[in-house]
């Protein structure tokens, strides 16, 4: 062995030719270690900027799925049902800091059971939890709704009691919250050849009342499905799927301005020969921003309504996802400002994977671009977007497990001042200092768009200004109003709120006026208790 060491040693000496072969044998055989390392271990991934705080949710060992959201304030819970060989459980997982940490996974009911049992729950202004689910007996014949509450955060719960309304086939219950501090009960039941939409609210007793029928099978409608349900202010706003006599889904809407009281008439919002499904939706002002799917491009891809004020008005669909591989489960909420954030998952690569699109609200859409979320290998889908403060949270099921993503979608506006120019005071001098003060952001401030021009409202939108940069110096004003506007962009692009700092420039001051006195001479006394003046400004000639 000693011998052939020293052979090759000598070889890699002397001989040029066998140096190379030997540097490319040593480079082949380091690359080939490096890919074997990357391949075999499956923890090593790469997460886009901003989206790198994931936290598994769902207990170890569990197979889990079919979770629901519900926040109120900074308390935040998630709900998921788990099941192996017909016994089914479900958990719940809480979080006090507004999405920050979550508890560990506790269970909360096991029971048999075949199918997805879909729990849902609610939070009330007290604190409360809601939590309802269902089940079909063994011949398919009927469906079951239950209810249990707990009043200390989870910790324990109330046994579960029966929904039940005398209904055929009683399913997929889910629950909300109003401004009232009311608990909603939206379920389907068979009635009529098909599924219908059913509302009750739940009394002061605990109790549910009589429900009212929001979906009616008319016009050869053969069943309503899958909700979407937000209550905003006074308004209730209920967005779902319905199977048409020629097999076709599109989107219906009913609204209420007294807290659900009362209903509004069934309007469809989607019409044309494709299927429209999954409906999700956000208010922002008076304006619903609705995502669905749809197949008019053969696949199944996701698409944009805005409803002006309240639904009273549709606007035209846009496209939001941009490949021609389906695209399932939107997810839509507000992310900062003027934008909102939607989420789906889809199968342009090996295995399904979580991307999103932020998009404007206003106007139409820009040439923004589609991002990926999930990075790991495990397939991700479902996923469940939620607002928390400046942040946005995206659960999703990932290989049997319940994860979340807090991401950092946002950043805040730079404080803006000038000592030569304060903002409500004119100035002769027309060069301007501007200082502002960097904003603390997760990513870090990575540099600062600004434009100055004399519109109020401009926008910028290129990044001109270096991170370390909190000076500007203007040169030559013209007399009248300016605006500086400053955006601060992170480390992960996201750009903030535009300041528009105004600057007041005057370098001819008007003349000051002349003040006479006939009563009250200037520089003499008088004894009158009431006095007269007369003023002028004279302004001087200019001739050319």
């Amino acid at each position: 062995m000693k011998k052939n060491s020293s052979i090759i040693i000598f070889l890699y000496k002397r001989i040029f030719p066998f140096r190379i072969l030997f540097s490319l044998f040593a480079l082949s055989l380091i690359l080939f270690l490096m890919a074997a390392f990357i391949f075999f271990i499956d923890n090593v991934y790469t997460s886009p900027v901003g989206w790198e705080r994931q936290s598994i949710i769902s207990p170890k060992g569990a197979v889990a799925r079919n979770f629901s959201v519900a926040k109120r304030g900074n308390l935040l819970v998630c709900v998921f049902e788990s099941s192996k060989s017909g016994n089914s459980k479900i958990y719940s997982s809480i979080s006090f800091d507004g999405g920050i940490k979550f508890t560990k996974s506790r269970e909360i009911c096991k029971f048999r059971s075949d199918i997805s049992n879909n729990p849902k729950i609610a939070i009330d202004k007290k604190g409360k939890l809601y939590l309802c689910w269902y089940t079909i007996s063994a011949d398919g014949s009927e469906g079951r709704m239950f209810l249990k509450r707990s009043d200390d955060y989870g910790t324990t719960w109330t046994k579960e009691r029966i929904i039940s309304f005398n209904l055929k086939m009683e399913i997929l219950p889910s629950l909300y919250c109003d401004a009232k501090n009311r608990i909603h009960l939206f379920f389907a039941a068979s009635q009529g050849g098909g599924f219908t939409l059913f509302h009750s609210i739940m009394g002061k007793g605990g109790n549910f009342g009589e429900p009212n029928k929001i979906s009616k099978l008319r016009g050869g409608l053969k069943g309503a499905f899958f909700p979407a349900v937000k209550f905003y202010k006074n308004k209730a706003i209920v967005i779902w799927q319905s199977k048409e006599r020629n097999f076709k889904d599109n989107l219906y809407f009913i609204k209420s301005h007294d807290y659900g009281d009362s209903w509004s008439g069934v309007d469809k919002i989607t019409t044309g020969l494709f299927n429209n499904q999954a409906p999700d939706f956000v208010i922002a002002k008076d304006t619903i921003f609705l995502a669905y799917m749809n197949n008019r491009k053969k696949s199944w891809g996701i698409e944009l309504l805005k409803g002006f004020n309240y639904g009273d008005r549709w606007s035209s669909p846009r496209q939001v996802s941009l490949t021609n591989v389906n695209c399932y489960s939107p997810s839509i909420v507000v992310s900062q400002g003027n934008e909102i954030l939607v989420t789906w998952h889809d199968s342009r690569e090996k295995g399904n994977r979580i991307f999103y699109r932020k998009l404007p609200m206003m106007g139409g859409l820009t040439k923004s671009v589609e991002k990926k979320l999930s990075f790991k290998k495990r397939a991700g889908k479902h996923p469940v977007t939620v607002k928390s403060g400046e942040n946005v949270l995206v659960f999703w099921e990932e290989a049997g497990r319940v994860v979340v993503n807090r991401a950092d979608i946002s950043v805040l506006s730079p404080v803006v001042v000038s000592p030569t120019h304060p903002q409500r005071s004119w100035s002769r001098s027309k060069d301007a200092t501007v200082t502002w003060t960097k904003p603390q952001d997760e990513s870090g401030i990575s540099g600062y768009a600004i434009l100055v021009d004399d519109k109020p409202d401009t926008q910028p939108v290129i990044q001109n200004y270096r991170y370390d940069q909190t000076t500007s110096n203007l040169k030559g004003l013209k007399d009248g109003i300016t605006y500086f506007h400053i955006r601060a962009i992170d480390g992960a692009g996201n750009m903030s709120r535009t300041v528009h700092y105004k600057i007041k420039v005057s370098s001819t001051p008007l003349p000051m006026p002349v003040i006479v006195s006939s009563t009250h001479p200037e520089g003499g006394g008088s004894l009158r208790k009431k006095a007269d003046f007369r003023w002028a400004v004279y302004f001087p000639v200019v001739t050319c």
